[in-house]
C-alpha cells in the first residue's frame, strides 16, 4: 500500500513540477515579448527584475524538485516519496511554493503598473512575522523585566554556566569549583581536628 502511494505520488510530483515550470516560462517569455514589443526588454530595470525574479524561481523550482524525488529500492521500484500537493508533507518547503506563486503574480503585475511590487512584500511581511512569533515573547519578558527594575540577563551564579563560553571555559570553571569544594572540606576537616585532641 505505501509502495502504491510513494508510486502514485512521485507521478503527481513529476506533474506538478512540469506544470510549475511551464508556467514559469511560459509567464518570463510572455513577459519578454512584451517588453520587447515596448522597446523595455534591454532597459536596466527589467534586466534586474528578470534577474531578480528569475533567481527565485529557479531555487524555488529545484528545491522543490529536490525535496520531491521519489527514492529507489535495489530493484528500481520506488520505496519513498512526499506528495508536493499536500501541505503537511511539504513542511518548510510550502513558503518556496508561496514563493514562487508570488513572484509570478509580482512579474506578471509589474508589466502594467509598477505598483506590483506592493504584491511582494508579503514575502517580508511574512518573514518577519515568523521571526516576531519566535523571538517575540522572549523580547516582551525582558523588556517588563528591565522596566520593573530588574537585570532581564541574570550573571550565572555558583555552578551555572554562562552561555556563549568555549569547552575549555567550562572545563576550567568546573575544575575551579571541585577544587574550591576540596578546600572548603579540607578547612572544615582542620577545624575539627584541633577540637578532638583537646
Amino acid at each position: 500500500m505505501a509502495r502504491g502511494n510513494a508510486k502514485r505520488n512521485a507521478h503527481i510530483n513529476k506533474k506538478r513540477m512540469a506544470l510549475f515550470k511551464q508556467i514559469t516560462i511560459g509567464i518570463n517569455v510572455a513577459l519578454a515579448a512584451y517588453y520587447l514589443y515596448n522597446g523595455q526588454l534591454l532597459n536596466f530595470r527589467t534586466i534586474v527584475m528578470f534577474a531578480f525574479f528569475g533567481v527565485q524561481e529557479y531555487f524555488s523550482l529545484q528545491m522543490l524538485e529536490r525535496h520531491g524525488k521519489p527514492s529507489y529500492d535495489s530493484f528500481g521500484n520506488v520505496v519513498e516519496c512526499v506528495n508536493l500537493s499536500d501541505p503537511k508533507d511539504l513542511g518548510m518547503h510550502s513558503l518556496l511554493q508561496d514563493l514562487l506563486w508570488i513572484c509570478w503574480a509580482v512579474e506578471t503585475t509589474i508589466a502594467f503598473t509598477w505598483y506590483g511590487w506592493i504584491i511582494y512584500l508579503i514575502v517580508p511581511t511574512y518573514g518577519f512575522h515568523k521571526v516576531w512569533k519566535a523571538f517575540g515573547p522572549r523580547l516582551k519578558d525582558m523588556a517588563e523585566k528591565y522596566a520593573a527594575g530588574q537585570n532581564p540577563m541574570p550573571t550565572p551564579g555558583k555552578g551555572q554556566v554562562i552561555q556563549g563560553q568555549s569547552r575549555k571555559e567550562k572545563r576550567a570553571a568546573g575544575r575551579k569549583e571541585v577544587k574550591d569544594a576540596k578546600n572548603a572540606a579540607k578547612a572544615a576537616l582542620k577545624e575539627r581536628a584541633p577540637a578532638k585532641r583537646k
